[in-house]
């Protein structure tokens, strides 16, 4: 159907950064400190726990095809 919660995240940072360019000084503050914990993971969801949280000596699948030789 559609990934409404993009959409919102997007129109909330459009609402910030239109209060950080017009709103003088404290759109200033109030917009900076939005962006910088955005952008350190301020406002993501928390992780989801998954096999490996619960056996963390397992490694997870990849495709890098490195073979390592143990003696």
């Amino acid at each position: 159907m559609g990934n409404y919660n993009a959409v919102g995240k997007a129109g909330l940072d459009l609402t910030m950064s239109y209060i950080a360019t017009f709103g003088g000084v404290p759109g200033l503050v109030i917009g900076s400190s939005y962006f910088v914990l955005d952008s350190v993971g301020g406002f993501d969801s928390a992780p989801i726990s998954s096999y490996y949280n619960y056996y963390p000596s397992a490694a997870p699948a990849d495709n890098t095809r490195v073979n390592i030789n143990c003696p």
